[in-house]
């Protein structure tokens, strides 16, 4: 679900120099809103699956790494939207065992 965080504003990149057209920018308009939504939608996920990894007693963190490596999820490395993760509640280093090149802690 959270790449559709880093893919969204690079669509939007690639539209803005045609933004002069009524049918791009509403589309752009159109992506701004679901990129604010899937923060939301993301960050629900992100609570239900640390509140069920501690009602199984299970480290929220080390079992989202774990299962990155179960599904070979750490060979594709995209452009991250490391502040739109960090607002739907990826942790930094989260990020950082997904490939973010950086993560600054508690910067918002």
């Amino acid at each position: 679900e959270a790449t559709g965080l880093d893919v969204n504003p690079q669509i939007i990149k690639k539209l803005h120099n045609q933004r002069h057209k009524p049918v791009v920018q509403k589309t752009i308009d159109t992506l701004k809103i679901i990129e604010k939504e899937e923060i939301d939608h993301v960050r629900k996920g992100d609570r239900w699956f640390r509140w069920l990894c501690e009602r199984r007693g299970m480290d929220a963190q080390e079992t989202f790494i774990q299962i990155l490596h179960k599904y070979d999820l750490l060979k594709v490395k995209p452009h991250m939207n490391i502040e739109a993760r960090k607002e739907a509640g990826f942790s930094c280093d989260e990020l950082l065992s997904l490939g973010a090149k950086k993560c600054e802690r508690g910067v918002l």
